[in-house]
């Protein structure tokens, strides 16, 4: 017979008993691994079990029963919270990358040990790039500089001491392919999809310890020989480098790593200008008011080509290294003489048919190859002599006239 105490205590117990398999489902999907009985919220979740088959059945501890499973719930809650660790999936990093506006990263070439160019970008929303500064090596692209926004696009050669500045589609589309490329938030994304395609197949290795990186690996299936490997750091979730590798006889090589720095750090608008970098005495070069080059105007692409070096030949003839260093595009006066001058042009032998390049340029497709025979002064007397093939190609943001390279 119940007495009075019996019907108190299971007024207390009966909503624990109740919501205890709710809790106990909730303690036990949470856990990465399936193995409950050596964890805390495991063994929690085994007291509790243990308790509501047994407590009621001796009526001294009934009291105490109460006082028990509360602890227990409160510590379960606790243990939830603090003890266990979140599995990482790719979905953290692409929302960790949905408010990244600014980036600056380097690319370093499996062929050299230092930057093979530096970059720094700012994104709209949508992840599409709004300003773009490229830093290239020496040995990758000669050093150039380029500037590019949704207006103009500026490189300065202080090698070759030009500074040009036009507004080009083609070259445009370029950069922001570069963009989309090198864009963390975005190759995540790429992954993602491709792995529901079944075209690459991703493994991830979270380190207990949370100063260590947490590595993504795709591996590309069927004819897809290429692998990445992103590391991700685990406190902010964001891709801190990325390396690349070619599948060659079985192995996968090392390609090259994209390091990246400073996520949401806004970039100074001195950054993306290079009104501060450019030498005194440069040549400044705008195609959007200058004419640079020769109009094409209704010749084929190989009679333009033909057309830009005989004239800029017989400019040096006469001397005229203006006209030269106007149909040279970049060039100034004091280089083209400083350069060609001294090879003392006397006359035009022959200029052999233009042909295209082995691998046509994605930036110039029309680009042509130009090679001629030429009689120059040595030594009092005049010799022939083949020059290597001229480069002739349209001019950045004026493509209807042709300059050499």
């Amino acid at each position: 017979m119940k007495t009075p105490l019996d019907k108190d205590l299971n007024k207390v117990y009966e909503p624990f008993k109740q919501n205890h398999n709710h809790l106990r489902q909730k303690l036990m999907a949470s856990l990465p691994d399936r193995s409950k009985q050596h964890t805390w919220a495991g063994r929690i979740s085994h007291l509790l079990a243990y308790t509501g088959e047994t407590i009621m059945k001796n009526r001294i501890t009934q009291l105490a029963a109460a006082a028990v499973i509360i602890i227990a719930i409160v510590l379960s809650i606790i243990f939830l919270d603090k003890s266990v660790t979140t599995v990482y999936a790719i979905e953290q990093t692409i929302e960790a990358n949905r408010t990244m506006r600014y980036l600056h990263l380097r690319y370093f070439d499996s062929s050299h040990g230092d930057v093979a160019k530096e970059c720094w970008l700012e994104f709209d929303e949508t992840g599409q790039a709004t300003n773009v500064r490229i830093n290239w090596s020496e040995w990758m692209a000669g050093g150039e500089i380029v500037v590019w926004n949704k207006d103009k696009t500026q490189i300065l050669n202080k090698k070759r001491n030009f500074l040009i500045t036009f507004n080009d589609e083609i070259y445009t589309a370029r950069v922001l392919t570069m963009a989309r490329r090198e864009n963390p938030r975005l190759t995540v994304e790429r992954l993602y999809e491709r792995q529901a395609k079944g075209e690459v197949e991703i493994e991830i290795e979270q380190p207990a310890s949370k100063a260590e990186p947490i590595v993504v690996t795709a591996t590309g299936l069927g004819g897809n020989t290429m692998r990445f490997v992103l590391f991700v750091d685990q406190a902010t979730n964001l891709v801190t480098s990325l390396k690349w590798f070619q599948l060659k006889n079985g192995e996968y090589k090392y390609q090259g790593v994209m390091e990246y720095h400073d996520y949401n750090i806004p970039i100074g608008a001195n950054v993306f200008s290079l009104d501060d970098e450019v030498p005194g005495d440069i040549k400044i070069i705008d195609t959007r008011v200058q004419d640079v080059g020769l109009a094409q105007s209704n010749l084929s692409n190989e009679e333009i080509a033909t057309k830009v070096v005989r004239e800029f030949l017989e400019a040096l003839i006469v001397k005229d290294y203006t006209k030269a260093a106007q149909i040279s595009g970049v060039l100034s006066p004091k280089k083209i003489k400083q350069g060609w001058g001294k090879l003392k042009v006397v006359r035009i032998v022959s200029i052999d048919e233009p042909t295209p390049p082995a691998k046509p340029s994605k930036l110039f497709p029309n680009c042509q190859h130009v090679l001629c025979t030429i009689e120059i002064e040595k030594n009092g007397k005049e010799v022939q002599q083949q020059l290597k093939s001229f480069k002739v190609r349209p001019v950045l943001g004026r493509r209807e006239r042709w300059v050499f390279h």
